[in-house]
C-alpha cells in the first residue's frame, strides 16, 4: 500500500512526505492469506448451489498451516472495509476458498452481502482485528473472464482463463479482442453460430502455407480435441466441431500458428 499524510490547521498545511505528488510511504503487506482471483461478470462461467451465475472470490492460503477465518472481514469498498463477516470457515493450508459476491445471504454456504461491480471497484481483505491483510483494485471487466495472481498465489494479477478453486495459470492470459491478425499471418474468426447446440463451425484465413493447430479447451485450459494439427495451404479453411455430450458453458479455441496463439471464446447452450 502506498501513501502519503496530508495535515492542516487555519494558518497552514502540509505534506509527508513533502513531495507527495511524486514520493509516497509504502506498507509492504504479506501474509499466507491473499485474494488469489475473482470474477466480476459470470455470465456462463460457473454455477453456485443454487444454479445462478453470481460472481465470485477466491482466496488462497500459501502457508503451511490451515486458517481459521471466522470473524475476517471481506468488501467492496474501501471506505467501508468490514462490510460482510466470515462465519466460522477455515482454509486448509495449500488450499482454495470460493466467497460468492451475489448480495445474498440467505443461501447456504459463503455468500457475501455485496456484488462485484464489472465496471471496476476494490475488494479488501482483512483479518479478526480489522488488519489489512489484501486487497486489489480493478477496471472494466470481460465477461466470463477473471483476474487472478500468476504465479498463483503469489503474483501480480493479470487478465486470464477462470481457474476457480483451482491453480492459476497464464494459460491463454493474453486473451485480446484487439489481437492484430495483420501482424500474424492469420485471421481467427468467431465461431459461428455462436451460441451454438451442438455443432459449431470454426474458420480461419492463412497468408501462406504453414503448419497449423487447432484446439478446443475447456475454461480451466484442460484440452478437449485438437481439430487439425496439419500443413494447409494458404486461403481460407473452415472446420465443423461437435460438441456431443459435453455441458453447457464457455468454451476455448486456439489456432496456433509459427509459434503465435489467438484465441477466441465460444458458448455452448
Amino acid at each position: 500500500v502506498q501513501y502519503y499524510i496530508y495535515a492542516e490547521n487555519k494558518n497552514a498545511a502540509s505534506f509527508s512526505p513533502a513531495r507527495a505528488e511524486y514520493e509516497f510511504y509504502t506498507i509492504n503487506i504479506t501474509g499466507n492469506l491473499v485474494i488469489n482471483e475473482f470474477m466480476a461478470d459470470n455470465k456462463t462461467t460457473v454455477e453456485d448451489q443454487d444454479g445462478e451465475y453470481d460472481d465470485w472470490i477466491e482466496f488462497y492460503n500459501n502457508g503451511n498451516e490451515d486458517i481459521n477465518m471466522k470473524n475476517y472481514y471481506l468488501s467492496d469498498d474501501a471506505s467501508d472495509p468490514y462490510q460482510w463477516i466470515f462465519p466460522d470457515t477455515t482454509i486448509l493450508a495449500g488450499d482454495y476458498l470460493i466467497v460468492w459476491a451475489d448480495k445474498d445471504t440467505d443461501q447456504e454456504g459463503l455468500h457475501a452481502n455485496f456484488k462485484l461491480s464489472s465496471s471496476g471497484e476494490t475488494i479488501v481483505l482483512s483479518d479478526n482485528k480489522m488488519n489489512l491483510l489484501d486487497m486489489v483494485s480493478f477496471l472494466e471487466q470481460k465477461p466470463d473472464t477473471t483476474t487472478g495472481r500468476y504465479e498463483n498465489g503469489t503474483g501480480d494479477f493479470i487478465e486470464m482463463l477462470p481457474s476457480f478453486g483451482q491453480e492459476n495459470t497464464n494459460f491463454f492470459s493474453a486473451i485480446d479482442d484487439d489481437f492484430n491478425d495483420n501482424q500474424t499471418g492469420f485471421t481467427l474468426k468467431q465461431n459461428r453460430p455462436n451460441p451454438f447446440t451442438e455443432s459449431t463451425t470454426i474458420d480461419f484465413k492463412l497468408e501462406k502455407g504453414t503448419m497449423v493447430n487447432l484446439r478446443v479447451f475447456s475454461i480451466h485450459g484442460t484440452l478437449i480435441e485438437t481439430i487439425v494439427s496439419a500443413y494447409l495451404p494458404e486461403g481460407e479453411h473452415s472446420y465443423s466441431w461437435q460438441s456431443t455430450g459435453l455441458p453447457e458453458g464457455l468454451y476455448i479455441y486456439a489456432l496456433s500458428v509459427e509459434g503465435i496463439v489467438h484465441v477466441k471464446k465460444m458458448i455452448k447452450q
